[in-house]
């Protein structure tokens, strides 16, 4: 995708609830927000945040702002355990597994995928689902998607209700119990219990920063007050000179890609946080004692990018500047920078580059499955047609296609096999200084 131009009157309207909370902070950091700040608060705020404050009816689905994977069609989610499963006996078939996903969104993908796996001997006994998400209402969503009353363990008993890490939980219909965590930090660890992660659509949704190359050298788009008489008037400026995030975050990323590809860019946009959780990911997989692996799928690309981040709201782009918390924000992924990220963190981690949806989908078997649901359905019905057209959906190669956009990238214990549909190894950059974590912490928020 081409850089876009630094606008010089993106504003937010007046009526925007986010802004005043904004530009409180603002004033607190005495200069402009940078792109980060504003896509983190946006988003995540606890009062008018997107994701925190809006009914999951109003973000997934045909009444929200996207239609993810996992809702186009039940294959997609079936197929996640497929590969979960497979994962899973290459581990050994291990007695217990923690199985993890990070922003479920309405718990369909893991309610298709428990549903999925039921008839798999031992997998759903082996399981115990972790769920991370900080949204009451989305929450609310993803114990209906599953089955779990509201603090109470279908087995007997209250379920796990703890104010330090803010889980809850009970025994789903599907059998295994599950437990909501605040945070991936909250999710157990160091007990010998090893662990398969999930993360659909969830590293496009993390906040990015993006710089432009001047003549001064690299720069950084920030968020700033349009006009001093009003402070919910924003638009989005370019520093003066070089920040600490460009010399740390965009210099660390542009020597992780070959020089020739680094001198031929003229924007770039980085998101130390998706470093950041991709590296915690490396490490929590790479452990001796438990091995484990996860599983990261979106739409991206294995190599960097100017300025993707767009706002989304129903079902059409508009300006990132628009009605801030009341639109989402996303940036495609820049899979390299995982990839990059994930070797750094954790030397006995396997890294794998990634691969387009279609490949991942096709090889896990979604043609075989269409096929036999289209069947049982009857050859020439409705529901056959509708199957097959979920399947062109989700595979569908070409520009626009999600079967090219999306990529699937695998992270998992040197020790094991590869994961089912993995790319081939990563062999990341010998990049000097503290590495992507280290970079990422440089430019963290006071």
């Amino acid at each position: 995708r081409a850089a876009a131009p630094v606008s010089e009157a993106l504003r937010a309207p007046p009526a925007a609830p986010m802004a005043a909370k904004l530009w409180a902070l603002r004033r607190q950091r005495g200069h402009p927000l940078t792109l980060a700040e504003y896509v983190e608060a946006c988003l995540t705020d606890e009062e008018h945040g997107y994701y925190t404050t809006k009914a999951p009816g109003a973000v997934f689905g045909a009444t929200g702002s996207f239609v993810t994977s996992p809702e186009i069609s039940q294959m997609f989610s079936e197929l996640v355990g497929l590969w979960c499963a497979a994962t899973w006996e290459a581990m050994g078939s291990p007695r217990r597994l923690r199985l993890v996903e990070m922003g479920p969104g309405r718990g369909t993908l893991m309610a298709d995928l428990l549903r999925g796996t039921a008839g798999l001997p031992g997998f759903g006994e082996a399981l115990e689902v972790e769920m991370v998400e900080v949204s009451p209402s989305m929450r609310a969503a993803q114990r209906e998607a599953l089955g779990v009353e509201s603090g109470v363990d279908r087995a007997g008993g209250a379920g796990e209700v703890d104010t330090e890490d803010a889980s809850d939980g009970g025994t789903s219909r599907f059998g295994p119990r599950v437990t909501w965590r605040g945070s991936l930090a909250a999710v157990p660890s160091g007990d010998a219990v090893p662990a398969l992660f999930i993360a659909h659509e969830l590293f496009d949704a993390l906040p990015v920063h993006q710089f432009r190359r001047t003549e001064k050298g690299w720069c950084e788009v920030m968020v700033e007050t349009a006009d001093a008489d009003d402070e919910h008037d924003t638009k989005l400026v370019l520093s003066p000179g070089p920040t600490t995030a460009a010399a740390t975050i965009a210099e660390r990323r542009l020597a992780a890609m070959d020089a020739a590809s680094a001198a031929d860019l003229d924007a770039l946009e980085v998101s130390p946080a998706g470093w950041a959780l991709a590296g915690e990911l490396a490490r929590r997989v790479a452990d001796d004692a438990a091995p484990g692996a996860a599983l990261i799928v979106d739409y991206g690309r294995f190599a960097p990018y100017g300025a993707t981040l767009q706002g989304i709201r129903d079902h059409a782009f508009v300006d990132v500047m628009e009605s801030p918390g009341d639109v989402d924000l996303s940036a495609y992924v820049d899979f390299q920078a995982l990839a990059q990220a994930a070797a750094e963190a954790a030397p006995t981690a396997a890294v794998y580059e990634a691969v387009d949806q279609a490949t991942f989908l096709k090889g896990l078997g979604i043609d075989v499955r269409t096929e036999m649901l289209a069947a049982a359905a009857g050859e020439g019905s409705e529901s056959a047609a509708a199957l097959r057209s979920q399947r062109d959906r989700l595979t569908a190669t070409g520009a626009d296609g999600m079967g090219e956009r999306f990529m699937a990238m695998a992270i998992a214990h040197a020790a094991m096999p590869p994961p089912p549909m993995s790319g081939a190894r990563y062999a990341p950059y010998d990049v000097p200084g503290g590495g992507a974590g280290e970079a990422a912490r440089a430019v963290a928020p006071e």
